[in-house]
């Protein structure tokens, strides 16, 4: 009996060492885990950061960005930014459209929309900036029977006229386009549809002619047009993003914010931001 009772306070002694062992080793690797990445928003990649950013250089730049967008001081953010700033934003609806109209629609976006060349890019047709005729990357991406999907301001006007063939504005590929129910009837009448809308500037009709989502991607040059969007493009998921969200780094794409919401230099500044929507 006496034997028996002391095997079993030795089993038990070794199952409360056990448990105490492993419990002093979790936390003993919690805070070693804690400790690398206390304080912070990111966490240093082995061998440090691609682009050679020094911790010191990132908790300077993110210092000030966050006590700027918190204060809503503008003419600090400005300086945090690194002109030409891209900003991709999603239009949900009709009463979205018609908040962001003026600034999406545009002269350099109207007149491509009168006059640009079309064409094919990656199975989608595309309106190019009026003059431009290289297809690398397309201004207006739609599909005529659902509408325009995605807009990309261009930089600046090309003042050449775009020659039109047989008084069309685009040219049948051979063997037609990829998605082959699109018939030139089908295509024509969306664009006369288009041509005329934007020419009367009918908010309405355009409204019409977009697939929503629509995606819109716009450069912002300089202090000055950022100051006209800033409402816009510092809303709250944005701002809570700058001050609250992940740093992390995508290789030589640089660091981001959150799930790509902001994207940035420390040395320079941000150079993107993409909304994810309200």
């Amino acid at each position: 009996m006496a034997y028996t009772s002391f095997i079993a306070a030795r089993k038990f002694t070794r199952i409360i060492c056990a448990i105490s062992l492993t419990f002093m080793m979790f936390f003993s690797i919690t805070t070693y885990a804690s400790e690398s990445v206390k304080g912070k928003r990111y966490e240093i990649p082995e061998g440090g950061f691609v682009n050679n950013f020094t911790t010191e250089e990132l908790d300077t730049y993110l210092n000030k960005l966050e006590k700027a967008v918190k204060n809503d001081d503008f003419d600090e953010i400005a300086q945090l930014v690194s002109y030409p700033l891209t900003f991709n934003m999603t239009i949900k609806d009709k009463s979205e459209l018609k908040q962001m109209y003026p600034q999406i629609f545009n002269d350099v976006v109207k007149k491509a929309a009168i006059e640009g060349k079309i064409a094919e890019l990656n199975s989608s047709l595309v309106i190019l900036e009026a003059g431009n005729t290289e297809v690398d990357s397309g201004m207006i991406r739609f599909d005529p029977r659902d509408g325009i999907s995605s807009i990309e301001e261009g930089l600046s006007p090309v003042k050449n006229p775009t020659k039109k063939i047989n008084g069309k504005r685009y040219k049948i590929p051979k063997g037609g386009f990829s998605d082959t129910s699109i018939t030139t009837k089908i295509l024509d009448t969306y664009l006369n549809k288009l041509e005329k809308a934007v020419k009367n500037d009918d908010f309405d009709e355009i409204a019409q002619l977009v697939s929503y989502p629509l995606t819109f991607n716009m450069t912002i040059k300089d202090k000055s047009e950022l100051k006209q969007m800033y409402p816009i493009i510092f809303n709250d998921v944005v701002k809570k993003a700058a001050i609250e969200e992940e740093v992390s780094e995508v290789g030589y794409r640089g660091l981001m914010i959150g799930d790509g919401t902001i994207w940035f230099d420390p040395k320079n500044g941000i150079f993107s931001i993409n909304d994810p929507g309200k």
